[in-house]
């Protein structure tokens, strides 16, 4: 419908984008809140002093709301000074507005089938006390012009200044009326002639006058003046209608706004004018024009408190302390850095193809390499350009919590950082089971980067033999670990867990590996586990018959789950593969996508100690190394205590050493980066372990809670995280006491070009990395099972059983002294009813096959036998059998619902 308008005044305009729930806010007194309560008056007074004219202009087209606050001038020199001068106010006196600079606001012109009118306001306005409780007349009009289609309202303040010589004559004229109202008259006594009686005659009307002029004189001698016109616009094809809207919205206004001579009403003078119409659309003044102070003005200038379609944000208040620079480490005499941005026009182009820059350092934007920028610290809605706010490599030997939903950055901080710290000679192992694009893009940016896809043999393998204990770590102490590691991932109770570590042993112990001496033995494959577990089942279980094929069904069933699992055979069973002094040589990203989420908790957990030991044992003086681990609450649970034990599980003593280990790290020359989108899933230890805390939006009350506190915010604060948008973190660095809000930083920032808009697909990965397995034929080599074990693994392997005979139907409940649980198990009716439960149980609800499990306990176990374990016993044999659940996860859950379940 409109064009830009282009004439001879210059317009310029800070557009209103965000307004803070504050300003919305009334407080208990129903007044508005103290942060904004005379702040127009103030902006008033300042435009005035400044000699800037300003205006309000709410216009409402297309079923949208905008609110704007425009400056005009004759030439761009002054338009730009005007604006500045209209910026620095709106910045001051609205704090947390967020505001849109437009340089050249160049607003509507008309079109030929377009009628349009203006309806201006005259008359004076009488000053309003901010407790009172009478609807604000901006107020009204923001509830009113949202049912208009097209229609402006502008309030144009330009300053002017006192005449005194109209002053005194206003004075002069004072007088005379004062003379006027009240005039005294002798006259002799009717009773007593030589009595003269005095009286005083009033006059209403030169009263009326006096107290008039008295206003106009207190106001003239004001010095802040400003000649005032209020304008509502409105158009349409039909002039009738137009007329009638406008003045529709100047009645509104005129209801709620009392005039300062009760004799003398406000007015609506229209204007048919097509000249004035365009004026009024492109934002000049126009209207008859009234001389008022911003005690008058305030009562049109003022941004309504209602609802208009623009954003209200809850903002709290942050320190916007940004890093010393004169004290980041080996940066003395090195200049300050320009932070400001490159205009765009000055950034290259996008391409096709990766680019490598003939030297290093010019790929970086900013001359400091040890500041890991993070972004600009944000006031008032604006990130302060000139305060960097981010780290030093060494705070990252101290670790770093990065949090957020979905969605809001979590990862693009994450790259940015780490691209940064790469340049620092700080290596990063990157695990990610997710979001592989945003980590790809290093590849743009450093050659040298592999990247392994975890259970995708097909495209950059990851063969990895866990088994294998770096040099100079403690033989006894890593298989302890390495305990830890299967029991964290694989939920299990304390009693299998104990055999995890006797099977361990034994399988160390027949390769030829010695704790006493840290004898180190052949390489360790999988078909050594597999015969360690049967010697330990055969010759190492002390109970009796019956409850040695229960652990032998047990152990049997977590044996399983890895050597019948083809990815985990592949990448596991290697007698060499990827070690952890070759994985610490170069920056290396490890894609667990296609990873079940139990088989990526077992190898995050075993690539996590044998990172974090080697260091222990072999440590740097200053952080080298940055271990990355994305949704670490798939690797690190928080232990959910369940059945009312109170004795803590195995599983959770399992993360409790893991999480000892990690803390140990500082000073070894690690530093661990934790990326989760749930931290209150994680134990309460780690979310404690890193020092600094980057959180992004999270909109759960208890997981902004828990990071906020570790961030050290205050309750405000921690309200303001779950409201941020995508890319505003709170963060605390190890070296601040208090938070601050940053706005972060692309990667694309930090350079001197942006990096190629390219998706890395799987056929450039294993292109990229082809060169890598050629030089490196051992990363590439991974032994399939034997077919003998392929097929032991085919049948169930157990100690002999005894020959005890049960009753073969399910239904028949004979009690007798002993049973075989193996019978129970083959027995069809309860094969078809356990496998149609356990469905259920892998879709989330165990309890349906936990009281098949109890039920048929109770009717088979003998007299003085708990129903409980038998029933556990049960299931352990009937998943080793059935081969269901293959999840250990599963597996687990059905445990805890057999244990909270009664008969």
């Amino acid at each position: 419908m409109f064009g830009p308008w282009k004439g001879e005044e210059l317009v310029g305009a800070l557009e209103v984008l965000e307004i803070p729930e504050t300003y919305m806010l009334q407080s208990d007194s129903g007044s508005q809140h103290r942060s904004y309560g005379k702040s127009f008056i103030s902006i008033l007074r300042g435009m005035i002093l400044a000699k800037t004219p300003v205006a309000l202009r709410l216009e409402r087209t297309h079923g949208k709301t905008r609110v704007l606050l425009l400056t005009w001038a004759r030439n761009q020199e002054d338009l730009q000074r005007f604006l500045d001068s209209l910026s620095s106010n709106l910045v001051a006196h609205l704090p947390k507005f967020k505001l849109k600079r437009h340089e050249l606001f160049q607003g509507f012109s008309s079109h030929p089938n377009i009628q349009g009118i203006n309806a201006c306001l005259v008359g004076e306005p009488e000053i309003t006390e901010e407790k009172d409780d009478s609807p604000k007349p901006m107020d009204v009009v923001g509830e009113c012009i949202q049912n208009l289609s097209n229609a402006i309202l502008q309030v144009f303040v330009t300053p002017t200044k006192t005449n005194r010589g109209k002053v005194r004559g206003l004075e002069r004229a004072y007088e005379r009326a004062m003379e006027q109202s009240q005039q005294v008259v002798s006259a002799a006594s009717m009773f007593s002639p030589d009595i003269q009686q005095s009286t005083t005659r009033v006059s209403a009307s030169a009263s009326r006058d006096a107290e008039r002029l008295s206003r106009q004189i207190k106001r003239m001698s004001s010095r802040y003046l400003g000649k005032v016109s209020v304008v509502a616009t409105c158009w349409h094809q039909d002039k009738r209608v137009a007329e009638t809207e406008a003045r529709r919205l100047l009645s509104v206004l005129m209801s709620s706004v009392t005039p300062a001579d009760k004799e003398e009403d406000l007015r609506v003078e229209i204007k048919k004018k097509a000249k004035d119409f365009e004026k009024a659309l492109a934002g000049r003044p126009i209207g008859k024009e009234t001389i008022l102070v911003p005690e008058e003005i305030v009562n049109y200038f003022t941004l309504p408190r209602v609802d208009m379609g623009i954003k209200v944000s809850r903002r709290e208040d942050f320190s916007t302390a940004g890093i010393d620079l004169t004290k980041l480490e080996n940066n003395e005499n090195v200049p300050q850095p320009s932070i400001s941005p490159a205009p765009m026009s000055d950034w290259k182009p996008r391409t096709a193809t990766r680019w490598s820059p003939a030297e290093d350092d010019t790929i970086w934007r900013f001359p400091l390499e040890k500041l890991l920028l993070l972004g600009y610290a944000i006031r008032n809605n604006a990130p302060q350009k000139q305060e960097p706010y981010g780290l030093v490599p060494r705070i990252l030997g101290s670790h770093v919590g990065i949090y957020g939903n979905t969605g809001y950055g979590k990862t693009t901080t994450a790259v940015t950082l780490i691209a940064q710290a790469y340049r620092n000679n700080v290596i990063p192992i990157i695990l990610t089971p997710g979001n592989v694009d945003d980590w790809r893009v290093l590849r743009d940016l450093y050659d040298e980067f592999r990247i392994f896809t975890a259970g995708n043999p097909d495209v950059a393998p990851l063969r990895y033999n866990m088994w294998n204990v770096p040099d100079g770590v403690p033989i006894g102490k890593y298989i302890d670990r390495m305990v830890d590691v299967h029991t964290a991932a694989l939920p299990t109770d304390g009693v299998i867990s104990m055999h995890f570590d006797d099977v361990f042993n034994t399988m160390y112990e027949n390769c030829g590996w010695s704790r006493m001496g840290n004898v180190r033995g052949r390489p360790i494959l999988l078909s050594d586990l597999y015969e360690a577990v049967h010697e330990v089942a055969d010759t190492h279980l002390k109970y009796g018959d019956e409850m040695r094929r229960d652990f032998h069904g047990a152990l049997d069933a977590r044996l399983r789950s890895i050597l019948r699992n083809d990815i985990l055979v592949d990448m596991f069973n290697t007698p060499s593969g990827l070690t952890i002094p070759e994985l610490l040589s170069h920056p290396t990203i490890i894609e667990t996508r296609d990873l079940s989420p139990e088989d990526r908790a077992l190898l995050t957990g075993a690539l996590t100690v044998g990172i974090s030991e080697y260091l222990i044992a072999n440590p740097r003086k200053t952080v080298s190394h940055l271990l990355v681990i994305e949704e670490a609450h798939h690797f690190l649970k928080r232990p959910r205590m369940a059945g009312g034990y109170a004795e803590p599980t195995s599983q959770q003593k399992a993360t409790e050493n893991i999480t000892e280990m990690l803390r140990t790290q500082r000073g070894t020359g690690l530093g661990l980066m934790l990326i989760d989108q749930l931290p209150s899933s994680l134990p309460l230890d780690i979310v404690k372990l890193p020092s600094s805390v980057i959180i992004h939006t999270l909109t759960d009350v208890e997981e902004r809670t828990l990071v906020g506190r570790q961030a050290l915010c205050n309750d405000a604060q921690i309200e303001h995280i779950g409201g941020m948008g995508i890319g505003e973190i709170v963060a605390r660095v190890q070296t601040q006491t208090v938070p601050s809000n940053v706005q972060v930083v692309p990667l694309d920032y930090v350079l001197t070009q942006p990096l190629p808009k390219r998706p890395w697909t799987d056929a450039m990965i294993r292109s990229a990395m082809r060169p890598v397995f050629e030089g490196n034929p051992h990363l590439d080599e991974s032994h399939p099972l034997s077919g003998e074990l392929r097929g032991a693994l085919k049948g169930i392997s157990a100690p002999a059983r005894m020959e005890l005979r049960p009753e073969a139907q399910l239904v028949s409940l004979s009690s007798r002294q002993e049973t075989d649980i193996s019978e129970i198990v083959n027995t069809p009716a309860f094969v078809d009813a356990y496998l149609d439960r356990v469905g259920l149980a892998s879709q989330g609800d165990p309890a349906a096959v936990a009281r098949l499990l109890t039920v048929v306990a109770g009717k088979f176990c003998s007299d003085g036998v708990q129903v409980v374990p038998f029933a556990e016993r049960l299931l352990l044999h009937a998943a080793g059998m059935l081969q269901e659940p293959r999840e250990t996860a599963v597996l687990g859950g059905i445990l805890l619902a057999i244990r909270g379940t009664s008969v």
